[in-house]
């Protein structure tokens, strides 16, 4: 038996291990669940929200998530990056919506990365991160 089927329909973790947790990252919203005890429970952020903005903020030097990094300047945001997580360059290059992002996206030997303002200088980062 595999690790991946080890538990499973059982409501156990495999190996004994702690709840199995499942991110849904959608391109406007995210939602954490965990399942534990043979239960899936969708998980409440910090504003007691059961759905979070898919947006990532920068700011001196911290990093902010959801509501809070909607709060911060736009040209401090990073959002749709769903639209880029594991797609090649030449898919990204001639999508519609990157004319509305605030934040940069360019070519790295084939692959899309993100370039954003963080204070006062720009900061880059792969879509998955």
């Amino acid at each position: 038996m595999d690790k991946m089927s080890q538990g499973a329909g059982t409501g156990a973790p495999p190996s004994g291990r702690g709840p199995i947790v499942g991110i849904d990252l959608g391109t406007t919203y995210s939602v954490v669940a965990v399942h534990l005890k043979g239960r899936v429970e969708i998980l409440s952020n910090d504003s007691g929200s059961r759905t979070t903005p898919s947006v990532v903020g920068f700011l001196s030097g911290d990093n902010f998530v959801g509501e809070a990094a909607r709060d911060l300047p736009p040209q401090s945001q990073v959002f749709d990056a769903k639209r880029l997580i594991g797609r090649p360059w030449k898919h990204v290059v001639n999508l519609a919506c990157r004319k509305h992002w605030p934040f940069g996206v360019f070519d790295d030997c084939g692959v899309p990365r993100i370039k954003v303002k963080v204070d006062d200088r720009e900061e880059e980062f792969a879509p998955e991160e």
